[in-house]
């Protein structure tokens, strides 16, 4: 069995050591997870989406369906309680890497996929749509 392990981590939007949101219960982020196999070289990035459900309250109407695919909802920033999830999520076992990769690819969208996601008719960002 092969086991999987985050090799790094990297936001397009904060920088982690700074970051320091206006208010803690109110914030979103993308953070790419760097994820290979224990003791073998390569690695493929998923990505992501934080926030907090005040964010979603604050940036998105009433009307707007909220799928959740790829997002982790938090209550408030504590980047090592957030770290610690995704660990949990994102370190596991399987056969081969395609088997861990689609195991993971429901928390975080793959690399892989992302010609999938540009290429979707409706706005989304990390599985939420825009009606």
């Amino acid at each position: 069995m092969k086991k999987s392990r985050i090799i790094g981590y990297h936001s397009p939007d904060i920088d982690f050591e700074s970051f320091n949101p206006k208010s803690y219960d109110d914030f979103a982020f993308v953070l790419q997870l760097f994820v290979g196999i224990e003791g073998e070289k390569g690695e493929e990035c998923f990505d992501v989406f934080v926030c907090t459900p005040k964010w979603i309250e604050h940036n998105y109407s009433k009307q707007t369906i909220i799928i959740g695919l790829h997002t982790l909802i938090v209550q408030e920033y504590n980047f090592e309680k957030i770290i610690a999830a995704l660990e949990e999520l994102f370190c596991t076992r399987g056969k081969t890497w395609e088997e861990i990769s689609n195991r993971i690819g429901y928390f975080g969208k793959s690399e892989m996929d992302y010609n999938q996601w540009v290429n979707y008719k409706k706005s989304i960002r990390c599985g939420i749509l825009d009606k």
